[in-house]
């Protein structure tokens, strides 16, 4: 951890807030897509942030709990957050509450994350400035780059433009050559990388044990996630009583909750 483990987190909560209440405020489709950018944005840095306050204020036998528990709630919040949503939108309340619920929540934890949290830096008096050059920059520029790319050819492919057309094709060798620019990047050959500011070890793809972690870790994230992205939009365009469209996709819902969490119950 580069920056101040502590405030590290509560800076992302701040970010996360903005973001929410521009969202919940926006006049304009433009303004959410900025607030919930500085939403996603602040969200990614509690989650990393979290499971780094774990692992440097827990023991190796209590680690493994408190970070399962971490992940039970980014659960929870998955399959509800939608249910929740659609009760504020369906009610006098509007969308916008969606957004707005996350304020209060936030300025009830803001007295355990100001004096509960212990402080942790393990670059104590190190400048800011020093601070920012440890960071792999070319490493991450490479990487959102890669990312972006395959993400918009995916995107644009049999939508906006032909799977065959310029555009596309363009995308997809751009995501090729950024991606093998950036596993170039992350090895010693790269002058003036060191093991220390590299963002992914390249030598971690040839160990066993670590690519069948990644492969079981994608086909267990790809099931959850077809669930909660196909659910909705099953009963959006299969119902067309708007309370029977909330009313069946919450009881569906809460049973994945309960199969994800109850698996035992469930036969």
């Amino acid at each position: 951890m580069i920056f101040p483990a502590k405030w590290f987190y509560i800076a992302n909560v701040i970010i996360f807030e903005a973001g929410s209440a521009l969202c919940g405020g926006s006049p304009n489709m433009n303004a959410l897509i900025v607030g919930r950018v500085l939403a996603g944005i602040g969200a990614i840095g509690i989650y990393t942030g979290a499971l780094f306050l774990i692992s440097v204020n827990t023991t190796e036998e209590e680690r493994p709990r408190y970070i399962g528990m971490t992940g039970a709630m980014w659960g929870l919040g998955t399959v509800l957050g939608p249910v929740i949503g659609g009760a504020f939108t369906q009610s006098s309340a509007s969308w916008r509450w969606a957004f707005y619920i996350n304020l209060p929540l936030g300025a009830l934890t803001a007295p355990v994350l100001l004096f509960l949290i212990p402080p942790f830096d393990a670059l104590k008096g190190t400048s800011f400035y020093n601070r920012l050059r440890r960071i792999d920059w070319l490493g991450v520029i490479l990487l959102c780059g890669a990312v972006t790319s395959l993400v918009l050819a995916l995107q644009f492919g049999g939508n906006l433009f032909p799977w065959k057309s310029g555009q596309v094709i363009g995308c997809f060798v751009a995501f090729g050559v950024l991606l093998i620019l950036f596993a170039f990047s992350q090895t010693l050959y790269m002058p003036g990388q060191t093991k220390e500011r590299r963002i992914f070890p390249i030598e971690m793809i040839f160990k066993r044990t670590t690519v069948l972690l990644f492969a079981i870790t994608g086909c267990g994230s790809t099931t959850c996630f077809i669930a909660i992205y196909y659910i909705p939009l099953y009963f959006q365009f299969t119902r067309v009583n708007p309370n029977c469209n909330l009313s069946d996709s919450r009881a569906t819902m809460l049973s994945k909750l309960r199969s994800d969490f109850f698996p035992s119950s469930s036969h």
